[in-house]
């Protein structure tokens, strides 16, 4: 059974207030070196805010139950909670979790089997990703448990993808995702070429 966003809170609960935090100093840095929102260039400030975020979070890192990595290339943000389970923390991409890239290492951490995830109960490790951006009150931050690679246009392809942040931040302990059910009565329409309803003689 793939962990369900509840599931994953022990794993993150202790990370998402400092990583917020971290964030927030970085947007706010970001915006200082370029003031005028109308004239920025959004990948120096994307970089901009990454490198000040994760410089806050190695100086804060290892007090609480979760590390990050101070090498990973070019600032890029890696957390690791629990001691076992990583976090690659990325700008939101298309309004959701970018997608992998070319990139081999981050393709292979999208990677998930659902035999791999269902084994995390056991102590398996499993690859988070959280992906945000600057929202109206400050950071607005997504988890996602990813399952593959994705594309560009539809972003990684994951099991899940929730808020931790805003009115989700102040109870993590509610954090829970819904599916949907489908109605008993559902219609499903099929759209069959021509071709199939003629019949070889």
């Amino acid at each position: 059974m793939i962990p369900t966003p509840a599931d994953v809170l022990p794993v993150i609960e202790r990370v998402v207030p400092d990583l917020a935090a971290a964030l927030a100093l970085g947007s706010d840095y970001a915006d200082e070196q370029q003031p005028d929102p109308y004239d920025r260039d959004r990948w120096y400030w994307s970089h901009t805010a990454r490198w000040r975020a994760r410089n806050n979070l190695v100086a804060v890192s290892d007090k609480d139950g979760w590390t990050v990595d101070p090498s990973a290339p070019n600032s890029a943000i890696h957390l690791c909670a629990a001691s076992v389970h990583p976090i690659r923390v990325l700008k939101t991409m298309n309004d959701t979790t970018p997608h992998a890239g070319r990139n081999k290492a981050r393709q292979l951490a999208w990677s998930q089997s659902p035999l791999l995830v269902a084994s995390a109960a056991s102590g398996q490790p499993f690859s988070l990703v959280a992906d945000w951006h600057k929202g109206k009150d400050g950071p607005v931050v997504h988890i996602g448990l990813p399952k593959a690679p994705g594309n560009y246009v539809g972003g990684a392809d994951l099991y899940w993808r929730v808020e931790v942040t805003g009115d989700a931040g102040y109870d993590l302990g509610n954090l829970e995702f819904d599916p949907g059910n489908p109605p008993d009565d559902l219609i499903v329409t099929l759209k069959v070429d021509p071709s199939e309803f003629q019949v070889n003689s």
